[in-house]
């Protein structure tokens, strides 16, 4: 086992992040990670490269890996393209359970942006993506 110098830093969040008791407890939108890739919620053909819903998996995907990695300002590149896909044409090949929960998760994720270093141009990706999505259900 690796010992930490004593000239390394403490860990940051994201050095942490993965453990099961950390991510319940650090956001709301960390509890929609295992629903959003359930067998029950996205059948298995909509991995394939060629399948329309694939654009969709790959954004809310980058949106989970990078979430866990703590990289907010491009967690937030990739809740804009999933929230512009979400209020286009092409969303329509999704069901209308996974495009609820989607927008779901991307809501969430703009709540936690909130407190988290955003860079250069999260900001306004979060301010275009909270424009672009559906209303909350019963809201």
């Amino acid at each position: 086992m690796r010992t930490a110098s004593p000239h390394e830093s403490t860990p940051q969040r994201s050095d942490t992040v993965g453990t099961p008791d950390c991510r319940e407890s650090m956001s709301p939108s960390f509890a929609f990670h295992g629903r959003l890739n359930s067998p029950e919620t996205v059948p298995g053909g909509w991995y394939r490269r060629n399948a329309p819903q694939y654009e969709m998996l790959s954004y809310v995907n980058h949106v989970i890996a990078l979430q866990l990695a703590g990289d907010w300002e491009n967690v937030t590149l990739f809740v804009r393209r999933a929230a512009k896909y979400l209020s286009s044409s092409s969303a329509e090949c999704l069901t209308p359970e996974y495009r609820a929960l989607a927008a779901d998760f991307l809501r969430a994720v703009i709540a936690d942006a909130g407190h988290e270093d955003l860079g250069k141009f999260g900001l306004e990706f979060v301010e275009e993506a909270r424009g672009l999505l559906p209303a909350a259900a019963g809201a």
